[in-house]
């Protein structure tokens, strides 16, 4: 199906860029890391230029994202030669970041520029083309240890020196070219530190600088957000989707954008506060068919009394209206998301088994209860124990990490798919 081609193409361009900062992520390793060479000689040079023997310094790593090592190498000012950035602190000020830019000449890496960072933690680190096409704008999102709420900096390298280019509070934020010009605009949420409602910025460049264009409260009291999509919301309008919790509710926002501001094209009164915005458990909104618009899940029981939901993912046209794209049966917890055949919707309901198989079978409108199976999904983990019988009933689709799954196919039924049907409609999340 074209999602899954889309994800590939995505996947292969991830691997054959030549662009891509060199990084390091070794935050999650139980062992010190092993430095490389590049990273041994920028280490030595920095100990060199803070005049010290390493012993009391400590190297810092960016939690999240694509660069998430101490050191990161780019071509920050555009001469073909990589800079490398050092994110650290010293032991008598364990709350200060720093962060330092060295360059390589003849006699080796020398440090360049330190400057203080604005947060006691450094949450990502991305180069994006925000002010310039060049893309060597730094985007630092400063994290804050006693509250939700950091600090977002736009910086830019020129001159030896790094400068300031945009400097705001922010929760969470992404970026997108929405008005493609070929720069991205940084679209943030930030909770309130006085108890009001979260609210969301646009920044853009206006009159040759940084600045947040518009502000607007969330119609919901959200008070943790998970995931942020800029971009396409119909073939017509761009929009932000803020996906997080209310409290122990899974919800959505929608914003538009138009003209450089935003809105919120629903009234909190209005039915998508209850029948879109709020589900059952984490479903994030996605774009299910690969053409770049996103959308909004709305969860319904399955047919009958199985306790389990279906989700229909559906657009917001132009008239505020929400038309069906796909039907899935969504499993967060298990990582996989199976799309409905079109012939099934309505006709086939879902359940799980004793053995926490999930099944799908024929429905009975006129008793309510579930009738022939068609389809069985089961996940395993790498270390289960696996009946061979049921390896033999059961064919293996996927794998993700430790986890492995398989699915049953029941052919010659009312309804029946094929092995290969299964495999297109089935998606690893």
């Amino acid at each position: 199906m074209k999602r899954k081609l889309i994800a590939l193409a995505a996947a292969l361009c991830l691997l054959l860029s030549g662009c891509s900062p060199i990084t390091l992520s070794v935050e999650d390793l139980m062992r010190p890391p092993q430095l490389s060479e590049s990273q041994r000689q920028v280490h030595d040079a920095l100990m060199s230029a803070l005049g010290t023997s390493g012993s009391n310094v400590s190297l810092r790593y960016p939690r999240s994202g694509s660069n998430r090592s101490a050191f990161t190498f780019f071509d920050l000012d555009g001469d073909g030669q990589q800079e490398a950035m050092v994110f650290y602190t010293l032991a008598d000020a364990q709350d200060d970041f720093y962060i330092n830019v060295m360059e390589q000449g003849e006699q080796g890496w020398y440090s360049v520029y330190d400057i203080p960072g604005v947060g006691s933690g450094v949450e990502s680190v991305e180069f994006a083309p925000v002010t310039d096409a060049d893309g060597r704008d730094i985007i630092i999102g400063w994290a804050a240890e006693e509250n939700s709420i950091g600090q977002l900096s736009v910086l830019r390298y020129q001159d030896n020196k790094l400068s300031s280019l945009y400097q705001s509070r922010y929760t969470k934020y992404t970026t997108a070219d929405l008005n493609q010009d070929g720069l991205l605009e940084l679209l943030t949420v930030t909770m309130s530190n006085s108890g009001g409602k979260p609210f969301a910025s646009l920044i853009t460049r206006r009159e040759g600088k940084l600045d947040a264009v518009s502000n607007l409260p969330l119609n919901l009291n959200m008070t943790s957000f998970s995931r942020l999509y800029a971009g396409w919301i119909n073939p017509f309008e761009t929009g932000l989707v803020v996906d997080g919790y209310e409290g122990q509710t899974f919800t959505s926002e929608l914003l538009l954008i138009k003209n450089e501001m935003l809105s919120l094209p629903f009234a909190e009164e209005s039915p998508f506060y209850t029948d879109v915005a709020r589900r059952q458990g984490v479903v994030y909104s996605r774009d299910v068919d690969g053409d770049d618009i996103l959308e909004l899940p709305i969860q319904k029981p399955a047919p009958g009394k199985t306790g389990l939901y279906y989700t229909d993912y559906c657009q917001v046209n132009g008239e505020q209206e929400l038309e069906l794209v796909e039907t899935a049966y969504v499993s967060d917890s298990e990582g996989y998301i199976f799309y409905l055949p079109e012939q099934w919707r309505d006709r086939v309901t879902v359940s799980r088994s004793k053995t926490g198989e999930v099944v799908f079978g024929l429905y009975d409108a006129e008793t309510g209860m579930q009738g022939r199976d068609l389809l069985r999904i089961r996940v395993y983990s790498e270390k289960d124990y696996q009946d061979k019988f049921d390896t033999e009933r059961y064919q293996k689709i996927g794998r993700r990490g430790n986890f492995l799954y398989y699915v049953n196919v029941v052919e010659g039924e009312e309804l029946s798919i094929t092995q290969g049907q299964v495999k297109e409609l089935f998606e690893i999340i």
